[in-house]
């Protein structure tokens, strides 16, 4: 690591560790022997002061010498072994995300020293330093690795408030790489000093867009639905539009916060027994601890009943509003244990109030039924090792039929399930007519669904636009290829003479040849990323494949940026609550860089 290498020559000055020392005094800055008083500069070094003891003080120097006490010379700064050491420890503190004045740990100072008594562990400045600088210099060297790759990207973002009150701005980036792996650091992690306007957010992201210089190369951007995030969309959409002259980017609106809204529409119906659920469980909630949980010997008491009837003992997980899925986690563990806790209840009469009644009961059940499919669909399409924008449009379809079903339509007085998923699907296909009308292109080249999920009316609009942008990408690609071959005098006619059949139509029909070939082959839920792979090494399919790794890297969901904030957590917390910006944006965007594996 050159930027380390750079900070060891600023180390403090070593420690002095040789006996020798012990018999000299400062004074006015100069040195004393405390033998014979003769003085020193206070720059004299240990050579010197060793001579002076040799000759003038042989006695105490034999003395001190003669008990074989073995002298340790700690490493010079420029050492390579020290470089290297330095190396690992600031990378372990970055990836491990240890507190900084670890190093100034009695304790931890005693281990490093058993292990390698000539290095000397900085202070926790330097270390705060050297991560800045380290930093800086990757960013660089970041900056480099996109100006030497033509891969298009997607960005995700999502604020959020750290328990300091600061708050960030998280920008995600990903891509696929040259093996077929989709790839996402953390681009920036901004600290936010004004309002969250989407004005305010469209100019933190256009900063981290314009010093990477991507601005022509950003596909989408997913965000939550939050009204100032439309407004940074449409803003962030005209901005690239006309700086970078990038007219395919899109807003895409998370599939997951939409999921979300949902459920959270249909509750209300029931959340009176969504609140006694919450206040039974046996774990603590931020509306007031559980009776179970207060009275320590309840609590003891349903442990034993799990023992008796031989399973494990299960807690509850808490719904959190900013957690998907968290409801039905929490509903579908309760009802995995009502039977031990309705043995609880019978041999404890002052619970009874306090516990969900056959009505209660029967609507947690009903609303399971509804949440299941929704929290599967998050799950699936939370995820950014696969293309998901596919998946979207296989998922909703379900969902929405599932929900629609449910709703006894053709009833005036529906049932509580039919109440609740009218709510839920009225939700969810509002959102969908603006979900389902972007990104087309990540959406056909998914070999999973292709044009399956779309009208005949919209086919036909996604099939043109799907010629016109492979058009580009297979004359890009058949001029890669003829760059590649030897330039001998025969292959200098045979370039232009591919160079004038592009625009032939026996050229045309060649592509659309190509195209329809994809478009009738029938794939069964088949690996995207290794689809694309095996006919990346196929010339016929070299342009589409390379379309293919450009656009299915569109997010459905901006699940990515709040799994940033999980890791912030334990990087910024109420017992380590005094770190700079600097130092958390660097740590942070560090941590995800060697995570990802594109730097050293």
């Amino acid at each position: 690591m050159e930027a380390l290498s750079e900070i060891t020559n600023h180390l403090p000055k070593r420690r002095k560790t040789d006996p020798l020392w012990n018999f000299l005094d400062e004074i006015d800055n100069k040195r004393y022997c405390q033998l014979c008083h003769k003085g020193y500069s206070i720059e004299t070094g240990l050579t010197t002061i060793k001579a002076h003891f040799k000759h003038e003080n042989q006695s105490k120097f034999n003395e001190i010498f003669t008990n074989n006490t073995q002298i340790i010379e700690p490493y010079d700064e420029k050492n390579e072994i020290k470089i290297q050491i330095m190396n690992y420890l600031i990378k372990w503190i970055i990836t491990d995300q240890q507190a900084f004045f670890l190093v100034e740990n009695s304790d931890f100072q005693l281990f490093v020293n058993s292990l390698n008594p000539r290095f000397q562990l900085p202070t926790r400045q330097l270390i705060s330093e050297s991560i800045i600088k380290l930093y800086n210099h990757k960013r660089e060297m970041l900056y480099n690795f996109f100006e030497k790759t033509q891969h298009k990207f997607s960005i995700t973002t999502d604020a959020w408030t750290s328990c300091t009150n600061l708050g960030y701005l998280a920008i995600t980036l990903h891509w696929i790489n040259e093996n077929w792996t989709m790839t996402r650091v953390l681009l920036d992690m901004v600290p936010l000093h004004e309002r969250h306007t989407g004005s305010y957010i469209t100019e933190k992201v256009l900063e981290t867009i314009t010093y990477y210089n991507i601005g022509a190369r950003i596909l989408s951007v997913t965000t939550d639905n939050a009204a100032n995030m439309n407004v940074f969309g449409r803003t962030l959409s005209e901005v690239l539009q006309s700086k970078y002259n990038n007219l395919d980017f899109e807003h895409v609106h998370c599939a997951a916060h939409v999921l979300n809204l949902a459920v959270s529409d249909g509750m209300k119906i029931i959340a009176n027994s969504i609140t006694k659920l919450r206040n039974f469980a046996p774990i603590k909630t931020k509306c007031g601890a559980s009776y179970i949980r207060k009275s320590q010997p309840l609590f003891e008491d349903l442990k034993k009943i799990f023992e008796l009837k031989g399973k494990p003992f299960l807690i509850p997980d808490l719904d959190v509003p900013t957690r998907w899925n968290s409801t039905y986690i929490m509903i579908d563990k309760m009802c995995r244990i009502r039977d031990m806790t309705d043995i609880l209840v019978d041999s404890n009469i002052i619970l009874k109030d306090r516990y969900l009644n056959e009505k209660d009961w029967n609507e947690i059940n009903t609303i399971a039924t509804l949440l299941e499919p929704m929290a599967k669909a998050t799950n699936l399409l939370s995820s950014s090792s696969y293309p998901t924008m596919g998946d979207l449009h296989i998922i909703f379809p379900v969902i929405l039929k599932i929900l629609n079903d449910a709703s006894e339509n053709g009833n005036i007085m529906p049932s509580i399930k039919g109440q609740i998923a009218r709510r839920m699907y009225k939700k969810l296909n509002d959102y969908w007519a603006i979900l389902q009308d972007c990104c087309y292109l990540s959406v056909v080249l998914d070999p999973n669904t292709k044009l399956s999920s779309f009208d005949n009316e919209t086919t036909e609009r996604i099939r043109t636009l799907m010629y016109n942008t492979y058009a580009r990408y297979a004359k890009e690609s058949e001029e890669s290829n003829s760059d590649n071959t030897s330039n001998s005098s025969r292959n200098y006619f045979k370039k232009h003479l591919k160079s004038m059949s592009l625009t032939t139509g026996n050229y045309m029909h060649n592509m659309h040849n190509i195209l329809e070939e994809y478009f009738l082959s029938i794939e069964e839920d088949c690996n995207v990323l290794e689809f694309w792979k095996v006919r990346s090494t196929d010339i016929r399919y070299a342009g589409l494949a390379q379309m293919a790794r450009d656009y299915l890297i569109v997010q459905a969901t901006s699940v990515p940026s709040e799994q940033i904030f999980s890791v912030a957590k334990h990087t910024i917390s109420p017992t380590r609550n005094r770190l700079s910006e600097e130092n958390i944006r660097a740590s942070l965007c560090l941590k995800s860089w060697y995570d990802a594996n594109i730097i050293e």
